[in-house]
């Protein structure tokens, strides 16, 4: 199996060469993540978002800036003021502005990792789709190469006269199928290098090899064990950080209802012999508008925010308990199919393919075990891309490798 991959590279470096593509690079699930992060197109729109957000904070945290009036008298009027106003914030308005300038940076962070986990999620799914149909690929290479011997024997049979011309052209339809299946693999493996390349903004790979063992599976951990991460699934703690800038919000309005203080000093200028100096100080009256409408939307908000917090917990509970059972069963079916079914398909397959040769079976025969022997073969591959694939949809969920859960066991 391992060569008849080594050949189908070869040939996809061949076929590059010929199509002036340099497809000589092995690809790893390691130069893959660093791949995506550094070109994916989505990561550099939304590290603007962050650099945005780092300004709204510096801006947030600054102080008001004083206004300087200036007034002159018109026409026999000689009369001019000139007076410096400043604004003061009360209520600790400018700090509570400032911690909620914080929180949406930290949001807009948290919102950057989740994009990040939710594109290194999808390339290692495709990534695993190339790795499957590299292996369809070899499995019906492996396939022609059987149907291939199959009919040269028939044909040596088919001129000693010990068979039938007909099994001839039934061995070489067989071979025609074969080829097509492998076609079709051949195809639909370009087209899942497309979509892993797109994930790094590219329309080509331009690598000849993924690198990766679809066929080793380990015990999946006990369900248990997963159940006290899910408070620290990025999931949740963007919910939560949503929570928090709500409550810093309706902290702000609150303040809001505090007047903020304008103080001014200045001179005035007449044809008096001497200037006056003058102070102001102003300062709204809340009678009618005490800020009452906006504070009651921000708690409504608030509250709002609890609710998506705690419809997320489900959710996620919810999804960790739907990709576990993915996992287990896919685990079990490798399981199944390594230990009794392949060993038995194989084994039936080269008892009738002998015993066809010496007259003791059919060649629909020949043909059903066959099938039934590569068919549990691609049950196998499809199983092991199946519990990977829900191997990295867990850690997405939980946002933590598996294995560095603490207290995790298997079972």
């Amino acid at each position: 199996m391992q060569s008849r991959t080594k050949l189908f590279s070869l040939l996809l470096m061949v076929t590059g060469v010929l199509f002036g593509q340099n497809l000589t690079r092995e690809l790893t699930v390691s130069e893959l993540e660093s791949l995506v992060i550094k070109q994916n197109p989505e990561l550099k729109a939304l590290s603007n978002k962050i650099k945005a957000a780092e300004g709204a904070l510096l801006q947030a945290k600054l102080r008001l800036n004083p206004e300087l009036e200036l007034e002159n008298g018109t026409g026999g009027d000689p009369e001019a003021i000139l007076q410096l106003n400043q604004t003061f914030l009360t209520g600790g308005k400018r700090k509570k502005r400032g911690k909620i300038a914080e929180l949406e940076l930290e949001k807009t962070k948290m919102d950057y990792s989740l994009l990040k986990a939710k594109l290194l999620k999808g390339a290692r799914s495709a990534f695993i789709d190339v790795l499957l149909y590299q292996e369809m690929v070899a499995l019906y290479e492996e396939k022609v190469s059987v149907a291939n011997d199959f009919l040269t024997a028939i044909q040596l049979r088919v001129e000693a006269g010990r068979l039938s011309p007909a099994e001839e052209s039934r061995a070489r339809v067989a071979l025609a199928s074969s080829q097509i299946a492998l076609n079709r693999a051949n195809r639909a493996l370009r087209n899942h290098w497309k979509q892993l390349a797109a994930f790094w903004g590219k329309t080509n790979a331009d690598y000849a090899t993924a690198i990766g063992d679809l066929k080793s599976v380990e015990t999946p951990p006990a369900y248990q064990a997963l159940l006290p991460s899910i408070a620290e699934s990025p999931l949740l703690k963007q919910a939560a950080i949503k929570v928090q800038i709500q409550q810093a919000t309706v902290n702000l309005e609150l303040a809001n209802r505090i007047p903020d203080l304008t103080l001014g000093a200045g001179i005035r200028r007449t044809d008096a012999p001497d200037n006056t100096y003058e102070a102001s100080l102003s300062i709204p009256i809340p009678i009618f508008n005490r800020n009452q409408g906006t504070i009651e939307k921000a708690r409504a908000l608030t509250g709002q925010a609890l609710q998506e917090k705690a419809a997320r917990e489900i959710q996620i509970r919810t999804m960790l308990s739907s990709i576990y059972t993915d996992l287990q069963v896919a685990y079990d079916e490798t399981q199944a199919l390594q230990t009794t079914i392949l060993p038995e398909a194989e084994n039936a397959y080269r008892i009738i393919r002998d015993g066809y040769l010496q007259g003791k079976f059919d060649y629909l025969d020949v043909i059903d075990a066959q099938n039934t022997l590569f068919e549990a073969k691609e049950n196998w591959l499809q199983a092991s891309s199946d519990y990977y694939k829900a191997y990295a949809e867990l850690e997405w969920l939980l946002g933590q490798t598996l294995n560095s859960i603490s207290g995790l066991s298997k079972e």
